[in-house]
């Protein structure tokens, strides 16, 4: 069952997704996407993706075909909707007919952005678990 007000159109058999993985949207989805079905729109004429909403889990993104790597369109979607590209994308492969220009720099950017962003909490995460460390073995 769909989320209230969301859009007729949005419901049809034709558009569900095709892959069944979640690629979920942050919490704030819904304060800074207040018109869904345009944040669907957006999505779906721009990508392989569609929004989706899954009860208990919230939005998020699913494709919308298969058959080759789609992380270039995953990271576009991500990016449309104004966030960073998961980290776990790691990297865009070089696909045929993909030019370097304002959007390819836009999405490879911010996927940069997004591995910066990973490595920093990693780096926070493990000077954490070192000092822990450090503190158990002095009370050992």
């Amino acid at each position: 069952m769909p989320p209230k007000g969301w859009p007729e159109e949005r419901c049809s058999e034709e558009l569900d997704p095709y892959m069944n993985y979640f690629y979920p949207l942050p919490r704030d989805f819904e304060e800074r996407w207040r018109d869904h079905s345009e944040a669907a729109r957006v999505v779906a004429e721009n990508t392989a993706m569609m929004l989706v909403y899954v009860k208990g889990l919230g939005y998020g993104l699913a494709l919308r075909g298969a058959g080759m790597d789609f992380r270039w369109s995953i990271a576009r979607a991500y990016v449309l909707l104004g966030y960073l590209p998961p980290a776990w994308l790691e990297g865009l492969p070089e696909l045929a007919g993909v030019r370097y220009d304002a959007e390819a720099r836009l999405i490879l950017n911010a996927c940069l952005r997004a591995l910066l962003v990973a490595r920093r909490r990693l780096e926070h995460a493990s000077r954490e678990l070192r000092r822990l460390r450090r503190r158990l073995r002095a009370r050992a």
